[in-house]
C-alpha cells in the first residue's frame, strides 16, 4: 500500500470559497468560485508541485487524515475546509475526483500564528 505525507497552506471556508452571481437576463443563480478560492487554489498547485504530488493522477480509493492547523483561536467546523482541500487536489490532478476518498479522518490541530496549515496524510485503500 502506498501514502503519501504532505502539508497544504490554510484553506478558505466553505463560505468563503463560493460567490452566487445572478445572471441579469435570466435571473437564474450560479455558484462561482470566489477570489479566495482561486487564490487557493493556485496556491495549493504550488505547495503540491514543491512537495512533489502535483499531477499524480491517483486511481485507487482513498484514506485521508487531515489535520487542521488554522491561523487563529477562532472556533471554526472541522467540515467548512475539507471542500476546497479536495477541490484543489483534484484540480491539481493529484487524485481524479474526491469521490475516490472512502475514509476521512479530520482533527483540530494546535495553531499555527498567521499562516495556519493542512497537514495530510493519503493511503490507498486496500
Amino acid at each position: 500500500m502506498t501514502a503519501w505525507n504532505f502539508e497544504m497552506s490554510w484553506p478558505p471556508s466553505v463560505n468563503g470559497y463560493w460567490r452566487a452571481v445572478v445572471n441579469k437576463r435570466t435571473g437564474t443563480v450560479s455558484q462561482i468560485l470566489s477570489k479566495r478560492g482561486r487564490q487557493y487554489v493556485e496556491s495549493s498547485a504550488v505547495d503540491l508541485m514543491l512537495a512533489g504530488m502535483k499531477g499524480m493522477h491517483i486511481t485507487a480509493r482513498l484514506e485521508i487524515t487531515m489535520h487542521l492547523h488554522p491561523p487563529t483561536a477562532r472556533k471554526y467546523d472541522v467540515d467548512n475546509f475539507t471542500k476546497a482541500v479536495f477541490d484543489s487536489l483534484t484540480k491539481a490532478r493529484f487524485f481524479m475526483d474526491d469521490e475516490q476518498v472512502d475514509i476521512l479522518h479530520v482533527y483540530k490541530k494546535h495553531i499555527i500564528r498567521r499562516a495556519g496549515l493542512v497537514r495530510l496524510t493519503v493511503n490507498e485503500v486496500a
